[in-house]
């Protein structure tokens, strides 16, 4: 055997302590890269998912941003519910485009313009555009009309609802326009000449009857009337489609000729007439009461608790000498009355730092004992006389008391009663120099009733 040499010795023993391999490396080898692919395949997912989620993101994230946009001139809760039935009107397009087939985006919201919903195909006719145009007023005039009956069911919240019923009408009432790519202007994309009148005369009767309903112009029902009036001037005006712009029109819309027959361009009519006339109906109906609701009377942002006070017993005009009612004087135990429950407001936490009172005698010195208790200023005020409806007197007597947080009103019955029954809704037994407490707000609350022979 031939003698090896230096470099035959270097390879042989290189390869004699070289370690031998495991057992099942090939299978090791293989279960790693599995579970590399399996922990690939998991983050795709999660990918995945977070794409399919992120319309939806976009929509709560652009919500959010219109309630916090629209809180600081509404207030939160008046914009949120606002978002709310806005997100409404907008499921109520996208409801009928997937009823008639087609596919639609996540509903996008961008502050003072509302929101969007983007159509991802071609409406084949103008009928099926009309239909899908419809549904966002049609969803609007269903949830302010929902809003309209809830009031009725909750007095206490019947300010907040009213005002969300009259918001949202008037909303969806604006979308009518016939312009602008507006609902209206989608809705009334079937019409022809013979519909542009019937609506034409259909708006003028809402605008002339919103408007005398409201006691005022209708300022929404005026401006569809003279937007619908401008394009069917020019619909009336324009010559008969000739073919080649029928064809074009054919070409945007794939089944015009055959989708919108004469009956459907009718209906499309019928069905713009009934969202005017019916959000329009609302939109006076609601307002009117919102303004007349008790909680829709009062300046939120300035009084907080309102004293309600009956003016302290008084003799007779016969008994005190005097010739008529306004000049009847506080007896002597009307005054000590109007001291010790002045006393009484102050012992529950009211820091009354005005007072006011009807101009007859008998409330003047009521105020006057009151307010030397309470380190008040005491001011006459008319509207507390009795001769105003409750309504209308509290509506002044806030907006005079605005500067004040805690304000004490010394009048007369009825007067002072019906005020805090239209608060608070409850009758009260008020006798001469007693109180009624109120907290003033969205949800005006009673904090508290007295008269002089009830206290300790």
């Amino acid at each position: 055997m031939p003698e090896e040499s230096p470099l035959q010795r270097l390879r042989r023993l290189e390869s004699a302590e070289k370690p031998p391999a495991p057992p099942g490396g090939a299978r090791a080898g293989k279960f790693a890269l599995g579970a590399g692919f399996l922990y690939l395949l998991g983050k795709l997912k999660f990918a995945f998912l977070a794409f399919k989620l992120l319309p939806l993101l976009g929509t709560l994230a652009t919500m959010a941003l219109s309630i916090q946009v629209y809180s600081a001139s509404y207030g939160w809760p008046l914009a949120a519910g606002m978002v709310g039935l806005i997100l409404l009107h907008e499921l109520g397009h996208g409801a009928a485009a997937k009823r008639l087939g087609l596919k639609v985006g996540a509903p996008v919201f961008i502050p003072f313009f509302g929101a969007v919903i983007a159509l991802k195909e071609q409406p084949r006719s103008t009928w099926v555009e009309c239909l899908v145009a419809a549904g966002g007023p049609a969803a609007g005039l269903f949830g302010a009309a929902a809003c309209a009956a809830a009031a009725a069911l909750n007095p206490e919240r019947a300010g907040y609802l009213l005002a969300l019923a009259h918001l949202t009408a008037t909303i969806n009432l604006f979308n009518l326009l016939p312009a602008a790519g507006l609902d209206g202007d989608r809705i009334t994309q079937p019409f022809e000449r013979e519909h542009w009148i019937g609506a034409l005369l259909a708006l003028c009767a809402v605008c002339a009857g919103a408007s005398a309903a409201a006691g005022k112009m209708e300022a929404v029902t005026l401006m569809i009337l003279i937007v619908a009036a401008v394009k069917a001037w020019r619909t009336l005006r324009t010559a008969p489609k000739r073919l080649i712009d029928r064809l074009a029109e054919a070409g945007r819309y794939g089944a015009e000729e055959t989708d919108t027959t004469p009956a459907r361009r009718r209906a499309a009519s019928l069905i713009y007439i009934g969202l005017a006339v019916s959000l329009a109906a609302l939109t006076v109906w609601a307002g009117g009461r919102a303004e007349r609701s008790p909680s829709n009377l009062i300046s939120f942002e300035s009084v907080k608790r309102l004293y309600l006070m009956r003016h302290g017993h008084s003799p007779s005009p016969a008994e005190a000498g005097v010739k008529t009612d306004a000049l009847r004087p506080l007896s002597d135990k009307g005054r000590g009355d109007a001291g010790r429950m002045a006393a009484e407001i102050a012992k529950r936490g009211g820091m009354i730092t005005l007072v006011l009172h009807s101009p007859l005698v008998r409330a003047v010195q009521t105020a006057a004992a009151a307010a030397a208790v309470l380190n008040a200023e005491p001011q006459p005020f008319k509207p507390l006389d009795n001769s105003l409806p409750p309504d209308e007197a509290l509506a002044k007597l806030t907006e005079r008391a605005a500067p004040a947080d805690d304000v004490l009103a010394v009048g007369h019955q009825p007067q002072i009663g019906e005020i805090a029954a239209l608060l608070t809704g409850e009758i009260f037994d008020i006798r001469p120099a007693g109180v009624v407490a109120v907290e003033l707000g969205p949800e005006p609350r009673l904090l508290w009733a007295a008269n002089v022979d009830e206290l300790a």
